[in-house]
Protein backbone atom coordinates (compact mmCIF):
# COMPACT_ATOMS: atom_id res chain seq x y z
CA UNK A 1 0.00 0.00 0.00
CA UNK A 2 0.77 3.85 -0.17
CA UNK A 3 2.75 5.35 2.13
CA UNK A 4 0.63 8.23 3.51
CA UNK A 5 -0.03 10.52 6.10
CA UNK A 6 -3.80 9.74 6.51
CA UNK A 7 -6.08 7.12 5.64
CA UNK A 8 -9.39 9.05 6.62
CA UNK A 9 -10.47 9.79 3.19
CA UNK A 10 -9.50 6.38 1.90
CA UNK A 11 -11.52 5.37 4.76
CA UNK A 12 -14.61 6.95 4.52
CA UNK A 13 -15.12 5.49 0.68
CA UNK A 14 -13.34 1.85 1.84
CA UNK A 15 -10.57 1.85 -0.61
CA UNK A 16 -6.79 0.77 0.08
CA UNK A 17 -4.55 3.81 -0.03
CA UNK A 18 -2.95 2.72 -3.77
CA UNK A 19 -7.06 2.14 -5.39
CA UNK A 20 -7.22 3.61 -9.17
CA UNK A 21 -9.43 6.13 -9.87
CA UNK A 22 -12.27 3.59 -11.26
CA UNK A 23 -12.51 2.14 -7.64
CA UNK A 24 -12.85 5.49 -5.70
CA UNK A 25 -15.23 6.05 -8.26
CA UNK A 26 -17.45 3.05 -8.19
CA UNK A 27 -17.26 2.78 -4.31
CA UNK A 28 -18.25 6.74 -4.24
CA UNK A 29 -21.51 6.14 -6.67
CA UNK A 30 -21.96 2.98 -4.13
CA UNK A 31 -22.26 4.77 -0.93
CA UNK A 32 -23.76 7.90 -2.74
CA UNK A 33 -26.62 5.64 -3.50
CA UNK A 34 -26.75 4.17 0.32
CA UNK A 35 -26.70 7.22 2.08
CA UNK A 36 -28.53 10.12 0.07
CA UNK A 37 -31.08 11.40 2.53
CA UNK A 38 -33.80 10.95 -0.34
CA UNK A 39 -33.39 7.16 -0.38
CA UNK A 40 -33.78 6.63 3.60
CA UNK A 41 -36.13 6.51 5.99
CA UNK A 42 -37.35 10.00 7.76
CA UNK A 43 -35.69 9.25 11.02
CA UNK A 44 -32.68 8.37 9.16
CA UNK A 45 -32.41 11.37 6.97
CA UNK A 46 -30.31 13.72 9.47
CA UNK A 47 -27.06 10.48 10.17
CA UNK A 48 -27.74 9.89 6.30
CA UNK A 49 -26.98 13.74 5.22
CA UNK A 50 -23.67 13.70 7.54
CA UNK A 51 -22.55 10.67 6.27
CA UNK A 52 -23.52 11.79 2.91
CA UNK A 53 -21.34 14.76 3.16
CA UNK A 54 -18.15 12.86 4.69
CA UNK A 55 -18.76 10.61 1.70
CA UNK A 56 -18.61 13.79 -0.62
CA UNK A 57 -15.79 15.69 0.41
CA UNK A 58 -13.69 12.66 0.52
CA UNK A 59 -14.49 11.89 -2.92
CA UNK A 60 -13.77 15.41 -3.83
CA UNK A 61 -10.45 14.86 -2.87
CA UNK A 62 -9.14 11.54 -3.60
CA UNK A 63 -11.04 11.71 -7.32
CA UNK A 64 -8.45 15.30 -7.92
CA UNK A 65 -5.25 14.52 -8.46
CA UNK A 66 -4.06 17.35 -7.06
CA UNK A 67 -5.54 17.33 -4.48
CA UNK A 68 -5.17 14.16 -3.97
CA UNK A 69 -1.44 14.37 -3.97
CA UNK A 70 -1.45 17.25 -1.20
CA UNK A 71 -3.47 14.84 1.03
CA UNK A 72 -1.18 11.75 1.01
CA UNK A 73 1.87 14.02 1.88
CA UNK A 74 0.06 16.72 4.46
CA UNK A 75 -3.29 15.19 5.03
CA UNK A 76 -6.42 17.05 5.77
CA UNK A 77 -4.74 20.22 7.57
CA UNK A 78 -2.51 20.52 4.46
CA UNK A 79 -5.84 20.66 2.01
CA UNK A 80 -7.18 23.79 4.36
CA UNK A 81 -3.92 25.61 4.59
CA UNK A 82 -3.93 25.61 0.57
CA UNK A 83 -7.08 27.22 1.13
CA UNK A 84 -9.79 23.79 0.06
CA UNK A 85 -13.42 24.16 1.31
CA UNK A 86 -15.39 21.06 0.49
CA UNK A 87 -18.06 21.90 -1.95
CA UNK A 88 -22.02 21.29 -1.25
CA UNK A 89 -22.39 17.68 -0.84
CA UNK A 90 -25.72 18.13 -3.10
CA UNK A 91 -24.37 20.45 -5.53
CA UNK A 92 -21.32 17.77 -5.98
CA UNK A 93 -22.95 15.07 -6.54
CA UNK A 94 -25.48 16.63 -9.61
CA UNK A 95 -21.69 17.61 -11.07
CA UNK A 96 -20.83 14.25 -10.36
CA UNK A 97 -23.48 12.47 -12.59
CA UNK A 98 -23.69 14.86 -15.22
CA UNK A 99 -20.46 14.28 -16.05
CA UNK A 100 -21.55 10.79 -15.93
CA UNK A 101 -24.41 10.86 -18.25
CA UNK A 102 -24.86 8.58 -20.86
CA UNK A 103 -22.26 6.34 -19.27
CA UNK A 104 -24.54 4.19 -17.70
CA UNK A 105 -27.40 2.19 -20.74
CA UNK A 106 -29.78 2.53 -18.58
CA UNK A 107 -29.65 6.09 -17.64
CA UNK A 108 -33.17 7.42 -17.80
CA UNK A 109 -34.30 11.31 -19.36
CA UNK A 110 -37.65 12.29 -18.73
CA UNK A 111 -38.65 16.17 -19.70
CA UNK A 112 -39.93 18.73 -17.26
CA UNK A 113 -41.45 21.87 -17.83
CA UNK A 114 -40.97 24.65 -16.69
CA UNK A 115 -41.28 28.59 -17.20
CA UNK A 116 -39.63 31.62 -17.30
CA UNK A 117 -41.10 33.09 -13.94
CA UNK A 118 -40.09 29.27 -12.82
CA UNK A 119 -36.57 29.86 -13.97
CA UNK A 120 -36.47 33.61 -11.99
CA UNK A 121 -38.16 33.39 -8.85
CA UNK A 122 -37.59 29.30 -8.71
CA UNK A 123 -39.93 26.59 -8.25
CA UNK A 124 -40.91 23.16 -6.46
CA UNK A 125 -42.03 20.59 -8.42
CA UNK A 126 -43.72 17.40 -8.19
CA UNK A 127 -44.23 15.01 -10.68
CA UNK A 128 -44.74 11.12 -10.16
CA UNK A 129 -42.77 8.57 -12.37
CA UNK A 130 -43.50 4.96 -13.57
CA UNK A 131 -40.01 3.13 -13.36
CA UNK A 132 -39.45 -0.85 -13.30
CA UNK A 133 -37.82 -2.08 -10.06
CA UNK A 134 -36.50 -5.90 -9.18
CA UNK A 135 -39.84 -7.72 -8.10
CA UNK A 136 -39.80 -7.56 -4.30
CA UNK A 137 -41.38 -11.02 -4.61
CA UNK A 138 -38.88 -12.94 -6.00
CA UNK A 139 -35.85 -10.68 -5.68
CA UNK A 140 -35.60 -10.45 -9.22
CA UNK A 141 -35.08 -14.26 -10.18
CA UNK A 142 -38.51 -14.49 -11.93
CA UNK A 143 -39.18 -17.58 -9.16
CA UNK A 144 -39.93 -18.46 -5.99
CA UNK A 145 -38.87 -22.08 -7.09
CA UNK A 146 -35.15 -22.46 -5.24
CA UNK A 147 -33.19 -24.13 -8.42
CA UNK A 148 -33.93 -20.85 -10.05
CA UNK A 149 -31.48 -19.00 -7.71
CA UNK A 150 -28.11 -19.22 -10.01
CA UNK A 151 -29.52 -18.55 -13.09
CA UNK A 152 -33.06 -18.13 -14.88
CA UNK A 153 -31.78 -16.53 -17.72
CA UNK A 154 -32.46 -19.09 -21.21
CA UNK A 155 -29.16 -20.23 -22.23
CA UNK A 156 -30.16 -20.69 -25.97
CA UNK A 157 -31.09 -16.37 -25.86
CA UNK A 158 -29.11 -15.30 -22.86
CA UNK A 159 -32.45 -13.67 -21.37
CA UNK A 160 -33.04 -12.01 -24.64
CA UNK A 161 -35.90 -13.94 -25.86
CA UNK A 162 -34.76 -13.79 -29.70
CA UNK A 163 -32.27 -15.29 -31.34
CA UNK A 164 -30.21 -14.39 -34.68
CA UNK A 165 -30.57 -17.22 -37.47
CA UNK A 166 -28.19 -16.96 -40.88
CA UNK A 167 -30.06 -18.31 -44.21
CA UNK A 168 -28.57 -18.44 -48.15
CA UNK A 169 -30.30 -16.96 -50.45
CA UNK A 170 -28.38 -17.94 -54.00
CA UNK A 171 -24.93 -16.06 -53.43
CA UNK A 172 -26.41 -13.86 -50.52
CA UNK A 173 -26.11 -14.95 -46.62
CA UNK A 174 -28.34 -12.28 -44.73
CA UNK A 175 -29.37 -12.85 -41.03
CA UNK A 176 -33.15 -12.35 -39.59
CA UNK A 177 -34.34 -12.41 -36.04
CA UNK A 178 -36.20 -14.74 -33.98
CA UNK A 179 -38.47 -15.70 -31.17
CA UNK A 180 -36.26 -18.38 -29.19
CA UNK A 181 -37.70 -21.37 -29.80
CA UNK A 182 -36.92 -22.76 -26.16
CA UNK A 183 -38.34 -19.99 -23.88
CA UNK A 184 -40.70 -18.79 -26.33
CA UNK A 185 -39.50 -15.15 -26.20
CA UNK A 186 -39.99 -15.07 -22.07
CA UNK A 187 -36.12 -14.80 -21.85
CA UNK A 188 -36.11 -17.30 -18.77
CA UNK A 189 -36.17 -21.21 -18.77
CA UNK A 190 -38.96 -20.79 -15.76
CA UNK A 191 -41.49 -23.57 -15.84
CA UNK A 192 -44.77 -21.81 -15.92
CA UNK A 193 -45.90 -23.69 -12.83
CA UNK A 194 -42.85 -22.06 -11.30
CA UNK A 195 -43.33 -18.22 -12.39
CA UNK A 196 -43.24 -15.34 -9.42
CA UNK A 197 -46.91 -14.66 -8.97
CA UNK A 198 -45.98 -11.27 -8.95
CA UNK A 199 -43.87 -10.42 -11.93
CA UNK A 200 -44.86 -13.70 -13.64
CA UNK A 201 -41.25 -14.37 -14.55
CA UNK A 202 -40.50 -10.62 -16.10
CA UNK A 203 -38.27 -10.17 -12.50
CA UNK A 204 -39.41 -6.46 -12.11
CA UNK A 205 -42.52 -4.47 -11.66
CA UNK A 206 -43.62 -1.18 -11.89
CA UNK A 207 -43.87 1.27 -9.10
CA UNK A 208 -45.16 4.50 -9.67
CA UNK A 209 -42.90 7.32 -7.39
CA UNK A 210 -42.78 10.99 -6.98
CA UNK A 211 -40.32 12.84 -7.44
CA UNK A 212 -39.58 16.85 -5.76
CA UNK A 213 -37.45 18.68 -8.31
CA UNK A 214 -35.65 22.12 -6.86
CA UNK A 215 -35.85 24.33 -9.46
CA UNK A 216 -33.13 26.47 -8.54
CA UNK A 217 -33.19 30.78 -9.16
CA UNK A 218 -31.16 31.08 -12.63
CA UNK A 219 -31.37 27.53 -14.00
CA UNK A 220 -31.40 27.33 -17.83
CA UNK A 221 -33.30 25.46 -20.13
CA UNK A 222 -32.26 22.01 -21.19
CA UNK A 223 -30.25 21.75 -17.88
CA UNK A 224 -30.42 18.47 -15.94
CA UNK A 225 -31.68 17.67 -12.40
CA UNK A 226 -30.49 14.26 -11.78
CA UNK A 227 -31.65 11.60 -9.28
CA UNK A 228 -28.77 9.21 -8.51
CA UNK A 229 -29.90 5.42 -8.67
CA UNK A 230 -33.62 5.92 -9.31
CA UNK A 231 -33.68 4.84 -13.39
CA UNK A 232 -35.12 1.87 -14.30
CA UNK A 233 -33.89 -1.16 -12.15
CA UNK A 234 -32.66 -4.30 -14.30
CA UNK A 235 -31.73 -7.43 -12.53
CA UNK A 236 -27.75 -8.42 -12.81
CA UNK A 237 -26.95 -4.81 -13.85
CA UNK A 238 -26.22 -1.19 -11.65
CA UNK A 239 -29.20 0.89 -11.75
CA UNK A 240 -28.80 3.90 -13.57
CA UNK A 241 -29.85 7.29 -13.22
CA UNK A 242 -33.15 9.31 -13.77
CA UNK A 243 -32.58 12.55 -15.33
CA UNK A 244 -35.27 15.53 -15.54
CA UNK A 245 -34.36 17.41 -18.37
CA UNK A 246 -35.90 21.29 -17.95
CA UNK A 247 -37.77 22.14 -21.76
CA UNK A 248 -39.93 25.67 -21.91
CA UNK A 249 -43.58 24.97 -20.71
CA UNK A 250 -46.16 26.16 -23.87
CA UNK A 251 -47.09 29.66 -21.54
CA UNK A 252 -43.22 30.89 -22.68
CA UNK A 253 -44.70 31.49 -25.64
CA UNK A 254 -47.34 34.33 -24.98
CA UNK A 255 -44.30 35.58 -22.03
CA UNK A 256 -43.65 39.11 -22.75
CA UNK A 257 -40.09 38.31 -21.76
CA UNK A 258 -37.01 36.81 -23.65
CA UNK A 259 -34.16 35.30 -22.11
CA UNK A 260 -30.64 35.69 -23.55
CA UNK A 261 -28.03 34.51 -20.91
CA UNK A 262 -28.24 36.16 -18.05
CA UNK A 263 -30.39 38.90 -19.80
CA UNK A 264 -34.26 39.35 -19.96
CA UNK A 265 -35.37 40.92 -23.18
CA UNK A 266 -38.25 42.90 -23.71
CA UNK A 267 -40.03 44.66 -26.51
CA UNK A 268 -42.29 47.86 -25.13
CA UNK A 269 -44.20 50.41 -27.53
CA UNK A 270 -43.77 54.39 -26.67
CA UNK A 271 -45.86 56.68 -27.54
CA UNK A 272 -44.42 59.38 -29.69
CA UNK A 273 -44.24 62.26 -27.51
CA UNK A 274 -42.72 59.99 -24.90
CA UNK A 275 -39.89 59.28 -27.42
CA UNK A 276 -39.01 63.12 -28.00
CA UNK A 277 -39.66 64.51 -24.40
CA UNK A 278 -38.95 61.16 -22.43
CA UNK A 279 -40.94 58.96 -20.22
CA UNK A 280 -42.00 57.07 -17.35
CA UNK A 281 -43.70 53.74 -17.03
CA UNK A 282 -44.59 50.53 -15.19
CA UNK A 283 -44.08 47.18 -15.95
CA UNK A 284 -44.59 43.56 -14.52
CA UNK A 285 -41.54 41.44 -13.62
CA UNK A 286 -41.51 37.88 -13.81
CA UNK A 287 -41.54 37.68 -9.65
CA UNK A 288 -45.00 40.35 -10.58
CA UNK A 289 -43.40 43.03 -9.12
CA UNK A 290 -43.78 46.65 -10.26
CA UNK A 291 -40.95 48.37 -11.58
CA UNK A 292 -40.64 52.00 -12.25
CA UNK A 293 -38.87 52.90 -15.16
CA UNK A 294 -38.14 55.93 -16.98
CA UNK A 295 -36.21 57.41 -19.96
CA UNK A 296 -34.54 60.44 -20.78
CA UNK A 297 -33.62 62.34 -24.08
CA UNK A 298 -34.77 61.03 -27.31
CA UNK A 299 -35.64 57.87 -28.08
CA UNK A 300 -35.39 56.14 -31.97
CA UNK A 301 -37.54 53.72 -33.45
CA UNK A 302 -36.09 50.56 -32.38
CA UNK A 303 -33.12 51.73 -30.36
CA UNK A 304 -32.13 49.40 -27.22
CA UNK A 305 -31.56 50.57 -23.65
CA UNK A 306 -30.83 48.43 -20.93
CA UNK A 307 -31.94 48.88 -16.92
CA UNK A 308 -28.98 47.34 -15.12
CA UNK A 309 -29.60 44.11 -12.66
CA UNK A 310 -33.39 43.75 -13.81
CA UNK A 311 -32.47 40.74 -15.67
CA UNK A 312 -32.27 37.28 -14.15
CA UNK A 313 -30.97 36.13 -11.14
CA UNK A 314 -27.21 34.73 -11.64
CA UNK A 315 -27.96 30.81 -10.39
CA UNK A 316 -25.49 30.07 -7.05
CA UNK A 317 -24.53 33.88 -6.77
CA UNK A 318 -27.07 35.51 -4.32
CA UNK A 319 -28.19 38.90 -5.36
CA UNK A 320 -26.42 39.27 -8.71
CA UNK A 321 -28.81 39.62 -11.64
CA UNK A 322 -28.14 40.43 -15.33
CA UNK A 323 -29.83 43.19 -16.82
CA UNK A 324 -33.45 44.16 -18.60
CA UNK A 325 -33.09 44.98 -22.17
CA UNK A 326 -35.21 47.15 -23.99
CA UNK A 327 -36.18 47.57 -27.49
CA UNK A 328 -38.38 49.97 -28.18
CA UNK A 329 -40.93 50.65 -30.67
CA UNK A 330 -42.35 54.48 -31.98
CA UNK A 331 -45.90 54.53 -32.18
CA UNK A 332 -46.91 57.37 -34.06
CA UNK A 333 -50.02 59.31 -33.97
CA UNK A 334 -52.65 58.48 -36.71
CA UNK A 335 -53.37 62.09 -37.68
CA UNK A 336 -52.89 65.59 -35.89
CA UNK A 337 -54.83 68.41 -36.09
CA UNK A 338 -53.68 72.15 -37.74
CA UNK A 339 -53.02 73.46 -34.36
CA UNK A 340 -50.34 70.75 -33.49
CA UNK A 341 -49.08 70.49 -36.97
CA UNK A 342 -48.41 74.63 -36.43
CA UNK A 343 -47.03 73.92 -32.64
CA UNK A 344 -44.75 71.28 -33.95
CA UNK A 345 -43.30 73.52 -36.93
CA UNK A 346 -43.10 76.30 -34.97
CA UNK A 347 -41.18 73.79 -31.75
CA UNK A 348 -39.07 72.35 -34.55
CA UNK A 349 -38.04 75.73 -36.83
CA UNK A 350 -39.32 74.07 -39.69
CA UNK A 351 -37.77 76.27 -42.67
CA UNK A 352 -39.04 75.75 -46.32
CA UNK A 353 -36.58 73.96 -48.52
CA UNK A 354 -34.82 76.60 -50.97
CA UNK A 355 -36.27 75.78 -54.66
CA UNK A 356 -37.61 77.68 -57.60
CA UNK A 357 -40.97 78.79 -57.26
CA UNK A 358 -42.12 76.55 -60.37
CA UNK A 359 -41.12 73.35 -59.27
CA UNK A 360 -44.46 70.93 -58.71
CA UNK A 361 -44.39 69.29 -56.03
CA UNK A 362 -45.30 65.06 -55.58
CA UNK A 363 -47.55 64.17 -53.22
CA UNK A 364 -46.52 60.70 -51.38
CA UNK A 365 -49.60 58.62 -50.77
CA UNK A 366 -50.21 55.97 -48.06
CA UNK A 367 -50.68 52.84 -49.29
CA UNK A 368 -54.28 51.77 -47.87
CA UNK A 369 -54.52 47.78 -45.98
CA UNK A 370 -54.55 45.32 -48.59
CA UNK A 371 -52.22 46.70 -51.08
CA UNK A 372 -48.89 44.57 -49.57
CA UNK A 373 -48.63 43.08 -52.64
CA UNK A 374 -48.40 45.91 -54.89
CA UNK A 375 -46.13 47.36 -52.65
CA UNK A 376 -44.03 44.72 -52.87
CA UNK A 377 -44.22 44.14 -56.49
CA UNK A 378 -43.57 48.05 -56.68
CA UNK A 379 -40.63 47.90 -54.57
CA UNK A 380 -39.16 44.51 -56.55
CA UNK A 381 -39.40 46.52 -59.86
CA UNK A 382 -37.78 49.52 -58.19
CA UNK A 383 -34.94 47.21 -57.17
CA UNK A 384 -34.43 45.79 -60.67
CA UNK A 385 -34.26 49.43 -62.17
CA UNK A 386 -32.46 50.90 -60.10
CA UNK A 387 -29.41 48.49 -58.62
CA UNK A 388 -27.10 50.03 -57.52
CA UNK A 389 -28.28 53.35 -57.25
CA UNK A 390 -28.66 55.63 -53.89
CA UNK A 391 -30.79 58.13 -52.69
CA UNK A 392 -28.82 61.66 -52.51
Amino acid sequence: MAQVKETEYYDRLGVATDADKTEIKKSYYKLAQKYHPDRVEEEEKEQAAEKFKEISEAYEVLSDDEKRKLYDKRGKEGLQQSGFHASNPFDFIRQFFNMEENQNPNDRAEPILVTLQQLFTGAVIKTTIQRTIICSNCAGIGSMNEKYKGSSECGTCEGKGSILRMAQQGPMIYQFEQVCPDCQGSGHNIAEADLCELCKGKKVTIQDKEFTIDIQPGMEYDEHVSFFGEGDQVPGQTTGNLIFVLQPAESDKTCAFRRKDKDLMLDYEIPLIGALTGYQFIIKNLNNEDLHLQTHGIIKPGEVMKVKGLGMPIKNQPESYGNLIIKFTVVFPDEISPQQEHLLIEAFEKLPPVVPPTTQWKVIEKILPGSDNEMHESSEEGQNEGEGCSIQ
